[in-house]
């Protein structure tokens, strides 16, 4: 042992002293910069890809973009300059054309990038995971949940908390306003979104709407903001332990798992659940693990009840604006709108850009909803990919359509909503830079789309309906 140790004391200051200096530092900075400016002139597989001259050697400015919020409007602006294809790292492309992108997610051959396994959690759910066969499983599993069979058995229990806890809100709101109120819409579908979420996937509503708020939706505001940062700049993974903000969320929420888990298992040892009840908690409780053929354990559970709440709190009240999903080409070449792809490229499907996609799309920035109602309606309706797309297309979306299409119309059957006198934004409030299109709310983009200024911009003037 103490040979070894001697040797390689011997290796490492000899190592020191002929390469570590500052003369062998420079020269070794300047071969690779040679290296480099070789392989990416003469070798580069992805030469003939457009992009910015940085992104042949960097993926810092696309990856910067991603952590301030910003990645929509940018990703616009590259692939305006550049075309449905745009390069925006040595390794990484982002596409925009809507044929590409359904081709791409309409099957498993071209998995999820390895951007995913930077989670918040350590066991991989139902969105993390990259094992294809454990998506399919999970998908099986959990999937039955969200159908419109399942979905009618706790339909009176969406519209309960749904539409009457909000109508009883507003009624308090303009009774104590006398004859008029104001609200934030954005927080009030958000609650809206919490208790039917935290209903399906833990048993018992938060109660979000009656309290004008819970802790559980800024934890998952916060979770969706870091752990884009975490897929932009993975090493992070390993340094979370002195995210303490992180840290006091993951207890947080984890005590909210355990606590509907062991609720829940009760009631079904005591014979006082209503087995005609067919909710997210039931069939995850029920779920088999393939591997272990047991039931899945209070961590895999855990994880899976935590993208539940994720996705159902945040994308069903922003109606689900997800920006980019990134893909890996991991089989072989592909071709998109004429470009070749090689293997190992990772793929980053911009969808909003799928909605500017003018060989689709007649005036795509123009508020034009009377273009579903035509000839064409029929054909553009299926041409949305908000929810996605193929194998990947999100669980959930029948459950967000019973919500918006039970709250909304009982909101406008009940009551008078119209913006503030002093609203930033309106029908009449033009912005040149859209061909005057309207002027539209400032967001930040991290995986869905927020308001930057919830309480300022997203406010809203409530009166009864007289007619």
């Amino acid at each position: 042992m103490d040979t070894t140790i001697l040797s390689l004391t011997k290796v490492y200051h000899y190592l020191i002293k002929n390469y570590c200096n500052s003369k062998n530092f420079y020269r070794f900075l300047v071969a690779y910069g040679v290296y480099k400016t070789v392989y990416y002139a003469f070798f580069d597989p992805l030469k003939k890809v457009p992009g910015p001259w940085w992104s042949r050697f960097t993926g810092i400015p696309y990856a910067l973009t991603r952590i301030n919020g910003e990645i929509s409007r940018y990703s616009v602006k590259l692939h305006d300059q550049y075309g449905p294809i745009v390069r925006v790292a040595p390794n990484q492309i982002s596409v925009s054309k809507s044929k590409d992108i359904k081709f791409v997610l309409a099957s498993y051959r071209y998995p999820k990038s390895k951007e995913y396994m930077a989670p918040i959690l350590k066991e991989p759910n139902l969105l993390s995971t990259i094992d294809e066969a454990r998506n399919r499983l999970r998908r099986r599993q959990v999937g039955p949940a969200f159908t419109y069979t399942s979905l009618d058995t706790v339909e009176d229990l969406v519209l309960d908390i749904g539409t009457h806890s909000l109508k009883a809100k507003l009624f308090d709101i303009i009774e104590n306003g006398d004859g008029i109120g104001e609200f934030s819409y954005f927080n009030f579908f958000q609650c809206i979104a919490a208790d039917v979420i935290g209903e399906l996937t833990f048993g018992k509503s938060f109660d979000a709407v009656k309290n004008e708020g819970h802790e559980v939706t800024k934890q998952v505001n916060f979770t969706i903001q870091f752990s884009t940062i975490m897929q932009a700049y993975p090493p992070l993974i390993y340094f979370r332990v002195l995210f303490f903000r992180l840290r006091k969320y993951a207890i947080g929420l984890g005590e909210l798992f355990r606590a509907a888990i062991k609720r829940r298992k009760e009631e079904i040892a005591n014979n006082t659940y209503e087995s005609s009840r067919v909710d997210i908690l039931q069939m995850l409780i029920t779920s088999i693990n393939e591997k272990t053929k047991k039931p899945l354990t209070d961590e895999e559970l855990g994880a899976e009840m935590a993208i539940m709440l994720i996705a159902g709190i945040d994308t069903t009240s922003v109606t689900m604006t997800c920006g980019v999903l990134f893909r890996e080409n991991g089989t072989d070449d592909v071709e998109l709108s004429g470009y070749h792809i090689p293997r190992g490229v990772d793929m980053a499907m911009f969808t909003e850009g799928a909605h500017y996609d003018t060989s689709i799309w007649e005036s795509p920035d123009s508020y034009m909803p009377e273009r579903f109602l035509g000839p064409d309606g029929d054909r553009l309706k299926k041409e949305v990919i908000a929810f996605s797309y193929g194998v990947r297309i999100c669980l959930g979306r029948n459950l967000a359509w019973m919500e918006m299409l039970t709250v909304i119309p009982n909101l406008m059957r009940d009551f008078d909503v119209r913006l503030p006198d002093d609203s930033k934004y309106g029908p009449n409030v033009l912005d040149p830079e859209r061909n005057n299109e309207p002027l539209l709310l400032k967001d930040k983009v991290f995986a869905t789309r927020t308001p930057i200024s919830i309480e300022g911009d997203c406010r809203a003037v409530v009166t009864l309906r007289t007619d």
